[in-house]
């Protein structure tokens, strides 16, 4: 080691006013950057147990029922049990049976209410089980609009034998092939898989009437779908 070296003797401890500085400087922004994060942090998870929270406008509110009177309010509650009956059965016969009393006809506007909800429920089933029994009571006028939902049903349920039947029937007692009731035996044969059978039923309709509805269009679209699909499967 030279004699003009002089080596410095380590500190242990550092006593200069700025480093002090420093540290308390480091210490403090170091604090707020763990207070803002807590707080950040906490009202991420407000937010985050907000939006999991059940809002008031997506809650959905129970449509209030009015009565016209006592009986009105007996019959409508009458109805809802029925409903729900048949659908823990599975089966709407025998309900409906029990809801003749001494042998009268059921009213109108109960068995047509009964229809409507289980066709937008598309019960299909169900609507065909209805129609099929109220075309063997005789104090029901089975009209054509009944046999149209009837043949849409089957249609529904692919059910083309039923369909073909139904049709059938509808010309003999003199009712015109329509749109809906061909549209209806397509469909039928298509759910089936007989997809020929559909297209042939589409072109002799492009051929010789009834038109072609936007819906039939729709239908049909779907089944080449679905058949090219299968038939890619199949290969």
């Amino acid at each position: 080691m030279s004699p003009g070296y002089h080596r410095r003797p380590l500190r242990k401890h550092i006593t200069s006013p700025l480093f002090w500085c420093y540290q308390v400087s480091t210490t403090v922004f170091y604090s707020k950057t763990c207070a803002e994060k807590a707080r950040i942090n906490g009202r991420l998870k407000i937010v985050a147990q907000g939006m999991l929270a059940p809002r008031k406008f997506m809650r959905r509110r129970r449509k209030e029922v009015i009565f016209k009177d006592a009986s009105d309010e007996a019959r409508q509650r009458n109805w809802w049990r029925m409903m729900m009956e048949i659908e823990q059965l599975g089966s709407a016969v025998q309900v409906l049976r029990n809801q003749r009393t001494d042998k009268k006809a059921l009213p109108r506007d109960l068995v047509l209410g009964t229809l409507m909800r289980f066709k937008q429920l598309k019960k299909w089933g169900i609507v065909s089980e209805i129609l099929e029994w109220l075309r063997t009571q005789h104090w029901w006028d089975f009209s054509e609009m009944d046999f149209l939902m009837l043949i849409t049903a089957y249609g529904k349920l692919g059910d083309f034998n039923k369909a073909e039947r139904v049709l059938k029937y509808m010309n003999k007692k003199g009712y015109t092939p329509s749109v809906i009731s061909y549209t209806a035996l397509m469909e039928a044969y298509g759910k089936a898989g007989e997809y020929s059978q559909a297209e042939a039923i589409f072109h002799r309709m492009k051929a010789s009437g009834p038109e072609p509805s936007p819906l039939t269009y729709q239908i049909i679209l779907k089944l080449f779908v679905e058949g090219a699909s299968r038939k890619r499967l199949h290969h």
